[in-house]
């Protein structure tokens, strides 16, 4: 242990459940010792979570302010790419393929064609796929975000991606 830990406490002073522990016992408080209890309804106190929670509530509202202005600035789709009649695996590698590129070619908003669904047997199989790449996209940075048309997934078959600029250096 480094730093003159306890065995078995976090570096917060809170002690760490172990698998010998009886998860029953600390959910309902009869494991807890004094100094966790004192942790733990200092935590739970109910004006502390509402000061976290209205804090919370006010970074989100503050990022969210800031996405949509930096929104703003971005033009219309620039570029499309429509995947009606690809198999989920093909519109996966495509729309990775698609997002990379364009980013290289220094667009700042393109669109993705997914369909709705209506006439493939399993229903939309396209909007999860593509979701989810643009998900793991965001995740790495890729992206900066995206937003279905029509405000909602399951109204929509197109999607709009917000791509991250790349900054040119200056000489």
């Amino acid at each position: 242990m480094s730093r003159g830990r306890k065995k078995g406490v976090n570096k917060y002073g809170i002690r760490q459940l172990s698998s010998n522990d009886d998860l029953a016992a600390h959910f309902l408080g009869e494991a807890l010792g004094e100094e966790d209890a004192a942790l733990f309804e200092a935590y739970l106190d109910p004006a502390a979570v509402r000061q976290a929670a209205k804090e919370k509530e006010t970074a989100e509202s503050v990022e969210c302010t800031r996405l949509h202005e930096k929104l703003r600035q971005y033009p219309p789709p620039q570029e499309e790419i429509d995947l009606h009649g690809t198999t989920a695996a093909e519109a996966a590698a495509r729309v990775r393929f698609f997002i990379i590129d364009a980013v290289n070619r220094g667009l700042k908003t393109v669109r993705i064609v997914t369909g709705k669904g209506l006439h493939s047997q399993r229903g939309a199989v396209l909007r999860d796929i593509v979701e989810q790449g643009l998900v793991e996209l965001k995740r790495t940075g890729r992206i900066l975000t995206f937003i279905w048309e029509r405000q909602a997934k399951t109204r929509s078959g197109a999607v709009v991606v917000y791509l991250h600029v790349k900054e040119t250096a200056t000489v």
